[in-house]
C-alpha cells in the first residue's frame, strides 16, 4: 500500500496532464474500496448511516474517475479516446459498471447489490494498476478512426450493463431459494473453463506456458518475436511446476462439480461447505501463485545468448481473478443466507430490473457490432470475416436476442431467463477477455 500510494503522489507531482489523470485513477481506486466497505457494511449491519458512506463514496469515486477520463483524453488528443489498451478499456469499463449500477440504485433504491458489483470494480480497478504501461502511447494505424469513439464506447457500455443484469440474476435466483450447490457448481465450472483458457489446453500435459518479451527501441517490454518466423512466432517458457499445480486444480473443479451435482437438492452444511472448500481454496491458491509471478523476473536464453523477461498475459491474470472473484462471491451467498434473503426485493422485482438492463443494453449491443461492420469495412475492406471477436460478440448478442425472444414473445419469467442472463455474462468475459488470451485475429493487436 504504501508503495502504492507512493506512485500516486509521484503522479500528481509530476504536474502533466496524462500523470495528473493516473494520479487520479490511483485515488478512485482508493475511494471506491471505502465504498465497497461502506456497501459491504451495509450488507452485515443493515445501517442507513453504514449505506450513505458508501454512497456518497461511490459518487466522489465517480466524478474523480470522470475527471482522471477527462484529463486522459486531453493529454492524447481528441483523437485518442481513453479507451483504447487494456489499461483504459478495465478503467473505462469499471466506470461504465459505477455509472450503471448509479443509475439503477438513485432510480429503483436498491442498495444490497453494491456490496457485490463496488468490489468488482475495484477488481478491475486493481487489475489496471497492475498493467506494466500506462503511458499515452500512439494508436496502431487499424484504430485511427472516428469509429473507435463509437464502437468501443458503446461495446464497454453494454458489457457494463449486462455485468449489472448478471448481478440482479444471480441475487434473483438466490432470492428464489434455489440451492447452493447450483452456485457452487456453476462457480467451478466456471473456474475449469479459466483454467483451459490460461493454459490453452495445455492442463492436458501438465504444460503452463508464458511469453518471452524483451524491451524495444523505445524501452517498453513487447512480446520476443523468432527471428525469420512468418507468420510470426514468439518465445515461450515453461514455467516448472505449475503445469502440474494447475492439472491438479483441474481435477479439483471437476471433483468440486461431481460434489456439487450429488448434493444440488440438500441444505446439508457438509455437503455445502465440502464443495465450497473444493472450488475455492485452489482458485485462490492459484490467484496468489499467479501474482507471485508477476513478482519474479523470469528470464530466458535463446541458443544465441539473447535474453528475454518473463511477461505474464494481463488477459490470463485478470479471467483468474474474475474466477477468485465469483468464488468468493459464492462464499458470501453461503455466509450470510437467510439474512441476505431478508434485505432483498422479492424474486419479481429482481427479475424485471435483470430484465431492464438486458433491454437497455441490448441495442447498445446491436450499435456495437454495427459501428465495428461499418469500421472494418473502413480498415480491411470488408465487412464481416469470422474473426475470432466478431464471433465471439456475434454468439453474446444472440444468447441476449434469445433472451429478450424467450421473455417477450414466449412469457418466460423467474429462473429460465435468469439462467440465460447469466449464460450471456460469460459469454460477455470471453468475448472481453478470452478471445485475446486463447485465438489469434484481427483484434490481438489489444492483447500485449
Amino acid at each position: 500500500m504504501g508503495e502504492f500510494l507512493t506512485m500516486m503522489m509521484g503522479s500528481f507531482r509530476e504536474g502533466t496532464a496524462e500523470s495528473v489523470s493516473i494520479g487520479f485513477f490511483d485515488l478512485s481506486f482508493l475511494i471506491f474500496v471505502v465504498s465497497a466497505v461502506g456497501y459491504t457494511g451495509y450488507l452485515l449491519k443493515r445501517s442507513d448511516k453504514v449505506w450513505m458512506s458508501g454512497f456518497i463514496a461511490l459518487l466522489i469515486g465517480l466524478a474523480t474517475m470522470t475527471l482522471a477520463l477527462g484529463l486522459r483524453w486531453y493529454a492524447a488528443g481528441i483523437g485518442r479516446p481513453p479507451w483504447t489498451n487494456l489499461y483504459e478499456s478495465l478503467v473505462f469499463f469499471s466506470w461504465g459498471v459505477v455509472v450503471c449500477y448509479a443509475v439503477v440504485e438513485i432510480k429503483y433504491h436498491i442498495k444490497v447489490i453494491g456490496a457485490f458489483l463496488i468490489p468488482l470494480v475495484c477488481m478491475a480497478m486493481g487489475l489496471a494498476s497492475l498493467t506494466g504501461n500506462k503511458a499515452i502511447t500512439p494508436l496502431v494505424p487499424a484504430l485511427q478512426s472516428l469509429w473507435l469513439h463509437f464502437h468501443v464506447a458503446g461495446a464497454t457500455i453494454a458489457y457494463a450493463m449486462f455485468i449489472v443484469a448478471f448481478g440482479f440474476a444471480v441475487l434473483h435466483l438466490f432470492r428464489d431459494r434455489l440451492n447452493m450447490p447450483y452456485f457452487h457448481l456453476a462457480t467451478a465450472a466456471f473456474n475449469l473453463a479459466v483454467i483451459l483458457a490460461v493454459t490453452k489446453l495445455g492442463v492436458f500435459l501438465g504444460r503452463f506456458e508464458l511469453t518471452a518479451a524483451a524491451q524495444d527501441m523505445a524501452g517498453t517490454l513487447v512480446k520476443a518475436q523468432i527471428p525469420n518466423s512468418d507468420p510470426p512466432q514468439f518465445y515461450k517458457m515453461a514455467i516448472p511446476g505449475m503445469g502440474i499445480f494447475m492439472a491438479l486444480t483441474f481435477v479439483l473443479y471437476i471433483v468440486s462439480i461431481v460434489v456439487s451435482y450429488r448434493a444440488r437438492n440438500s441444505q446439508e452444511p457438509k455437503d455445502l461447505q465440502r464443495s465450497f472448500f473444493a472450488q475455492l481454496f485452489p482458485t485462490l491458491l492459484l490467484t496468489l501463485v499467479l501474482i507471485r509471478l508477476i513478482t519474479i523476473s523470469g528470464k530466458l536464453t535463446d541458443d544465441i545468448g539473447h535474453t528475454f523477461t518473463l511477461a505474464v498475459n494481463n488477459y490470463a491474470f485478470a479471467l483468474v481473478m474474475f474466477a477468485w472473484f465469483f468464488a468468493v462471491m459464492a462464499l458470501v451467498l453461503h455466509q450470510v443466507g437467510d439474512r441476505l434473503r431478508l434485505q432483498l426485493p422479492d424474486a419479481k422485482t429482481l427479475d424485471n430490473l435483470t430484465y431492464k438492463c438486458i433491454i437497455v443494453a441490448f441495442p447498445i449491443l446491436s450499435y456495437m457490432l454495427i459501428s465495428g461492420a461499418i469500421w472494418a469495412s473502413q480498415s480491411w475492406g470488408r465487412f464481416w470475416g469470422w474473426d475470432p471477436k466478431e464471433t465471439a460478440a456475434l454468439v453474446t448478442w444472440t444468447i441476449y436476442l434469445g433472451y429478450l425472444h424467450m421473455r417477450i414473445t414466449k412469457g418466460w419469467t423467474g429462473r429460465r431467463t435468469a439462467y440465460i442472463a447469466v449464460i450471456g455474462f460469460v459469454s460477455v468475459i470471453f468475448t472481453y477477455l478470452g478471445v485475446n488470451l486463447v485465438i489469434s485475429g484481427l483484434h490481438s493487436y489489444a492483447s500485449a
